[in-house]
């Protein structure tokens, strides 16, 4: 017997039903909030027993909303080659299932799969050509039994990375669910404390950046350890004519996975409206980034003196550029033939320069690098250093306000590099609103992003001739 299903469109009912969660979540908070300020007694208690029983029910809901989600990690036909269908926003590949399958692989072969795979980890050419020559039913039991360890390998296809990461998602979010303190707990019963209400706000605020993990159209990576890392597209990397990879600054952690997607949703509509075609934009939180001002200080008076100093040293970003030239190459892999533009904000830019500049084949898999509000390249790295080739367009934006670029830090800043600048206005103002919605800022590396005819040619570095051009026109 075949059945024939969509393992992305069944994590997407686990997506969608879980917002609808949230939203009734969001009403009995609301409630319970109001309900504090009753006055004591027998009203307050009913209505404190109601919420608590309405908060069960939630919980029980949260676990039959994971199981779609759920089974389609488990139905994931790691073959995905078959026909599209066209899905919400982007296109999705469709897979035949055969319920009657073969036996399970062994434990042996599937410690040996994994193992293969990972020692191919650094090319994500070598770990899709392996994926490639095992059979369906090895790479069913493989995901069965290390989901989260491969579907974080660039090079895995992106519906099985982003169905699995959904999973976990949805399991993460129950079982922080089970461990919410009760309503009734907060509205007069045993348990009322400060503490208590404490941890029910940080598990709230957890589940609702879970929450907003899940609102990207793929989830290409996710690590929920320490303050958390991942990878999450708008649009379809796979099948985009043009794709930018967005690269985040100091003390940007996964609970600012809304914000990073708002701002990948707004380059991508920009760019759309440039006529760039089909596009798609990534969120790419791949790396631990160097803590903010305030954690800097709470790390110094820890008696951490190198954490906190990390956003003025090349250390982490020496780190992040391999990560960040896999991904590159993971995007040029499963789409040969796109215009790959990365987007890097503040420390992102020192990563992305030095990856640039150490990782020769990423010059290879990026057509365009955009840096803001940049505070250098790192020190060491100079305009020799980088060698940027023919076709690659460094674009710069800093803005009059911002006083991270003014740091003599971090060695040379973009322009010297040879970056062409890009035009800013009064509402690219500051450190942090350089994509700021309907600004030059957003508009002018919106046009870089689509290849847009109205782009200014990239720059020369005095070791190409003043003809230099990327792949997209001049002006």
């Amino acid at each position: 017997m075949t059945v024939t299903v969509d393992p992305a469109a069944m994590a997407a009912v686990t997506r969608d039903s879980g917002r609808a969660l949230a939203a009734g979540r969001g009403r009995v908070d609301d409630v319970t909030r109001l309900a504090t300020d009753l006055p004591a007694g027998s009203a307050r208690e009913r209505l404190g027993a109601i919420l608590a029983d309405a908060d069960r029910v939630l919980v029980r809901l949260a676990r039959v909303v994971e199981l779609p989600a759920r089974m389609a990690a488990a139905m994931v036909d790691l073959e995905g080659r078959s026909r599209p269908v066209i899905h919400a926003r982007a296109t999705v590949p469709r897979t035949d299932w055969h319920l009657a399958g073969p036996p399970r692989a062994s434990t042996v072969s599937v410690a040996r799969d994994l193992s293969a795979l990972v020692a191919r980890a650094s090319s994500p050419a070598a770990v899709a050509e392996r994926w490639d020559r095992m059979t369906p039913t090895r790479r069913r039991a493989l995901v069965r039994a290390h989901g989260p360890t491969v579907a974080n390998l660039d090079g895995i296809p992106i519906v099985v990375r982003d169905t699995v990461h959904r999973v976990t998602i949805a399991s993460e979010i129950a079982r922080l669910s089970q461990s919410s303190p009760r309503a009734a707990g907060l509205l007069g019963a045993p348990g009322n404390d400060l503490v208590g209400t404490m941890r029910r706000h940080e598990i709230a605020q957890q589940i609702g950046w879970l929450r907003g993990v899940a609102t990207a159209d793929r989830v290409l990576s996710l690590d929920l350890t320490g303050d958390g890392r991942a990878v999450l597209a708008v649009g379809d990397p796979t099948s985009a004519a043009h794709v930018a990879t967005l690269v985040p600054g100091i003390g940007t952690t996964l609970r600012d996975s809304e914000r990073l997607l708002a701002e990948a949703r707004a380059l991508r509509d920009h760019a759309t409206a440039a006529g760039g075609g089909e596009l798609a934009t990534i969120a790419w939180l791949g790396y631990d980034t160097p803590p903010g001002p305030v954690e800097a200080i709470t790390r110094l008076l820890r008696h951490d003196p190198i954490a906190a100093v990390e956003a003025s040293t090349a250390r982490v970003a020496d780190g992040a550029a391999g990560a960040l030239a896999r991904h590159a190459a993971a995007v040029r892999a499963g789409n040969p033939d796109v215009h790959h533009t990365v987007v890097a904000h503040s420390y992102g830019s020192v990563v992305a320069l030095r990856a640039v500049g150490v990782h020769d084949h990423l010059r290879a898999d990026v057509d365009d690098v955009v840096v803001l509000g940049s505070p250098g390249a790192g020190a060491g790295v100079d305009r020799a250093a980088l060698d940027w080739p023919h076709g690659i367009g460094l674009w710069h934006a800093t803005a009059r306000t911002d006083p991270v670029p003014r740091l003599p830090v971090l060695g040379p800043d973009a322009a010297t590099l040879g970056a062409r600048p890009l035009p800013l206005g009064r509402g690219n103002h500051g450190h942090v609103r350089y994509l700021a919605p309907k600004t030059f800022g957003l508009d002018g590396v919106a046009l870089v992003v689509a290849g847009s005819r109205g782009c200014p040619v990239p720059p020369t570095n005095g070791r190409t001739t003043s003809g230099t051009t990327s792949r997209i026109a001049p002006w």
